[in-house]
């Protein structure tokens, strides 16, 4: 894999120079997040000004045990990384954020009582050629929260 470390708001972002097989992963440890809470994750990322194959690509959500994967409550969903071309697209929108960054929605997630698992998101893409995507990260932000 061939990429260049840039700063920004973390202390390091990566972008992709030239790959064929893209699996990036955040994951975040389920008794660190509030219970009863729906939470979804973003990626959040630039595209470099030339860049090529990164039309769509895999985001799967999932619960993963220390010993690892559990696919209890997974969900996987096409995430296109581009803003659509065409007014009125019903592809997953790549919202452009006040600080530079785009982001788009990789999926949602819901946190149960005493929930010790890790939460994984993962971006795979492995079928196209692929250069010029910059992450920032992936964001873990919560969307509702159930009272008792």
């Amino acid at each position: 894999m061939s990429f260049v470390i840039r700063t920004c708001r973390f202390s390091k972002v990566i972008e992709l120079k030239s790959v064929w097989w893209l699996d990036v992963k955040g994951k975040i440890k389920g008794q660190t997040l509030t219970p009863k809470t729906t939470y979804a994750a973003y990626l959040v990322f630039k595209l470099a000004k030339r860049y090529e194959g990164l039309e769509l690509a895999t985001a799967i959500i999932r619960f993963v045990n220390e010993s690892g994967g559990d696919d209890t409550g997974k969900q996987s969903r096409i995430v296109h990384l581009q803003p659509p071309r065409k007014p009125g697209s019903r592809q997953t929108v790549v919202i452009r954020r006040d600080d530079g960054w785009m982001e788009v929605e990789m999926g949602s997630f819901y946190v149960h009582e005493g929930e010790e698992r890790e939460v994984e998101a993962q971006l795979l893409e492995t079928r196209r050629w692929q250069t010029g995507l910059i992450i920032e990260g992936i964001e873990f932000r919560p969307v509702a929260c159930l009272s008792n």
